[in-house]
C-alpha cells in the first residue's frame, strides 16, 4: 500500500506545538472557571496584602503565551516514532515512487496498438507469453499481437504501455480475447507518478499523523527531524493533596488535577511530575527551581487569594 502526495489530508499551516499546549491548558482552566465568572471580573482583587492584576480572558492569556513562545531545538526520530511529532525540515523525496512502471489492475500487460477496435462482437485475440506478478523481476518483452498476464503492483513488461482489466477480456487457453479497446497508459501507475525524486513530500511544520507516516514509509526513509517535544513540568500545591492509591484520611483528598492536565496534554508534551508542594513558600519555591530543564511549567492550585495561597508571591520574588 502506497499513499499518492495528492491524496494526503491537508494539514494546517504550521502551528507552534507550544502554542498548541498553551490553548489546551488555556481553554481546560476556561472550562472549569468560567462557571465562577473567574474569567470575566473587571476588578483587582485585595485580599491580605495581595494586591491581583485584572484576570484575563483566555484569549488574551493566549496572546499573552504566543509573545513568550521561542522556537524549540529539532531531533533526528526513527519513522516508528515519528507519530505525533512536527516536522523541522522539509521532507525530500529521495527518489521516484512509483520506483517503475507499476501494473494498477489484474488483467493484461498490452500494447495498446493491438487493443484498436476490440469489443465484445469483435474480440481482438493475443497470444498470452507469459506473466508478472508483484515482488518478481519481470523479464518479458511483448511483441505485435501479444500479452503477458499480469497481477496489481507487479512491474510493467517492456514493450508494453497499458493493461486491460480482467473483466474485459476471456482466457482461452494460451490466448487470450481482448474485448475493450485500450488507450494508452491505461491502468498503469508510472515511475514517479506519486512523486518525483527531489520533490517536497511534506513542508516544515507539519504535524506528522497516521497518513503522513505512511507517505514517509513508502519512500523508505527511516529517520525523520523534528521539533523537540516540551518538557512540561507539573506541580501541585496543598496540604489535603494526597498522591492516587494513598490512605484518604478525613481532610485528605487525592492529586486528581494531575492525571487531567496531563490527559490535556496528551502526546504533544513530555510531562514531569514533581510532586505536591505543601502550603509553605519555601516548599513550593523549592520546586519551581528545580524545573530549569522545562520549556513549561504548569502549577495547581495555590494562586487564589486565600492566606496558604503562596504561588503568587513566590513566583514575583523569583
Amino acid at each position: 500500500m502506497s499513499v499518492r502526495k495528492k491524496d494526503l489530508p491537508t494539514t494546517p499551516s504550521p502551528i507552534s506545538i507550544m502554542r498548541m499546549l498553551g490553548e489546551l491548558i488555556c481553554h481546560a482552566f476556561k472550562r472549569i472557571y468560567c462557571g465562577h465568572n473567574y474569567f470575566n471580573r473587571g476588578a483587582q482583587l485585595t485580599q491580605m496584602g495581595k494586591l491581583f492584576d485584572k484576570l484575563s480572558r483566555v484569549d488574551e492569556a493566549l496572546s499573552k503565551i504566543s509573545d513568550r513562545i521561542s522556537n524549540l531545538p529539532s531531533e533526528i526520530v526513527s519513522t516508528e516514532r515519528a507519530l505525533g511529532r512536527v516536522l523541522a525540515e522539509d521532507i525530500v523525496s529521495p527518489n521516484d515512487f512509483p520506483p517503475y512502471d507499476r501494473v494498477a489492475f489484474d488483467g493484461y500487460a498490452v500494447r495498446s496498438e493491438s487493443t484498436f477496435g476490440a469489443s465484445p462482437d469483435n474480440p481482438i485475440v493475443l497470444r498470452v507469453i507469459g506473466s508478472s506478478s508483484p515482488g518478481e523481476e519481470c523479464e518479458l518483452e511483448i511483441r505485435g499481437m501479444e500479452a503477458v498476464e499480469v497481477a496489481t503492483g507487479a512491474p510493467m513488461p517492456r514493450g508494453a504501455d497499458s493493461v486491460v482489466p480482467l473483466e474485459y477480456s476471456r482466457r482461452i487457453g494460451e490466448y487470450v480475447e481482448i474485448l475493450k479497446q485500450i488507450a494508452p497508459g491505461a491502468n498503469v501507475d508510472r515511475v514517479g507518478s506519486d512523486i518525483r525524486r527531489g520533490e517536497v513530500l511534506l513542508k516544515k511544520g507539519t504535524f506528522l499523523g497516521p497518513f503522513e507516516i505512511l507517505a514517509i514509509a513508502s519512500l523508505n526513509i527511516t529517520q525523520v527531524p523534528v521539533v523537540r517535544k516540551p518538557r512540561v513540568c507539573i506541580i501541585a500545591s496543598g496540604n489535603e493533596l494526597v498522591e492516587l492509591g494513598s490512605e484518604l484520611k478525613r481532610g485528605k483528598i487525592v492529586n486528581s488535577n494531575l492525571f487531567g492536565i496531563r490527559a490535556i496534554i496528551g502526546e504533544l508534551a513530555e510531562t514531569r511530575y514533581l510532586g505536591i508542594a505543601r502550603d509553605e513558600p519555601d516548599s513550593i519555591k523549592s520546586l519551581i527551581e528545580s524545573c530549569d530543564d522545562c520549556d513549561i511549567i504548569v502549577t495547581i492550585a495555590g494562586s487564589s487569594v486565600g492566606s496558604k495561597d503562596y504561588l503568587y508571591d513566590v513566583i514575583k520574588s523569583m
